[in-house]
């Protein structure tokens, strides 16, 4: 969860990093300040099936699936009123478009309506997501952290004061 403790302490206006201070939240942990949502909820396969499988493979979903989660995603949202709303990989942001319609801002930024409010949604790869992504939650030193996900929030950011 590093990526993500990454994520939530740029979006309080501090540094990335690893440290047990920069993760405090009053009297509590910064997890204690966010909700995780899985846009699935859950599956319960005991044993692997086939990508072909009705329902999709072991850790797969499929189009039905991710069709049939969206209106209990939308209503989770509805009740959690997000002002931010981080899509962590580039696939979840397009199960989100069975859900929510967003509006292009900028590469990883867009506008989403909620409850007539306004809340901003950004996309990054996953945390752990190797490649040119660089397995970024685990590296502060990973390019994508500091030329992607850290200069977009804090753009984010600039723009909301």
């Amino acid at each position: 969860m590093k990526g993500t403790t990454s994520l939530l302490r740029l979006l309080l206006g501090r540094d990335p990093g690893f440290d047990k201070d920069g993760e405090r939240l009053l009297d509590g942990h910064i997890f204690d300040g966010f909700a995780l949502v899985n846009y699935l909820l859950c599956t319960a396969l005991e044993s692997p099936r086939s990508d072909a499988a009705f329902g999709g493979g072991k850790g797969h979903s499929s189009e039905t699936m991710r069709r049939n989660c969206a209106p209990h995603f939308l209503r989770t949202l509805e009740i959690l009123e997000p002002t931010v709303i981080v899509a962590q990989g580039k696939g979840v942001r397009e199960w989100l478009a069975h859900a929510i319609q967003p509006q292009q801002r900028g590469p990883m930024t867009e506008i989403v309506e909620i409850n007539g409010k306004q809340v901003d949604l950004l996309t990054f790869a996953h945390p752990s997501a190797g490649g040119s992504y660089g397995f970024w939650g685990n590296s502060l030193r990973s390019k994508y952290l500091r030329e992607s996900v850290t200069p977009t929030i804090k753009a984010l950011l600039t723009e909301r004061r």
